[in-house]
């Protein structure tokens, strides 16, 4: 689209424009529209303190191993979430105190997995965050226990 003025084989006007499947009309300028980014998003993405998860070991039927089988969110809040169902508890200010000293102890080193050769152990899920989001983990399968993992179970599942 436009006007070209060629003189022998010399160019000495050219305003052509190549337009697309659509008319654009080069006046119009659309708004760079910049992301938003939301600040409750990132925070609800790290609002998770501690979470923790064991599956049984050991012979037994696929109801008993169902049955077992816990997970639990702890938030930043002092709220509870059992994952399987969605449920969510408040925890007290203690119990929220001996939730996030053990968090802090698996931050720094302080609980660790103990390896063992036996066999038909539960298999353990520990990950802290801290509150930037930043993970850490420590895992068995099968293979040994997470220090004091079993006592924060048995404390999460009193809520439930």
């Amino acid at each position: 689209m436009g006007t070209k003025v060629r003189v022998l084989f010399w160019t000495v006007f050219d305003d052509v424009h190549f337009v697309g499947n659509r008319y654009e009309d080069p006046a119009v300028v659309e708004p760079v529209v910049e992301p938003v980014v939301d600040n409750n998003v990132v925070k609800e993405s790290n609002s998770v303190l501690l979470h923790i998860g064991m599956q049984p070991g050991g012979e037994m039927t696929r109801e008993e191993f169902e049955a077992g089988t816990v997970s639990y969110d702890v938030m930043y809040s002092g709220v509870v979430k059992k994952t399987k169902t969605g449920e969510e508890k408040q925890l007290s200010d203690a119990d929220f105190n001996t939730v996030k000293n053990y968090a802090n102890g698996v931050i720094s080193g302080k609980n660790k997995v103990t390896e063992d050769n036996g066999c038909d152990l539960p298999s353990y899920t520990v990950i802290a965050y801290e509150e930037d989001g930043t993970p850490y983990t420590l895992e068995t399968n099968w293979s040994g226990w997470i220090d004091d993992a079993d006592e924060m179970i048995w404390l999460l599942k009193q809520y439930f």
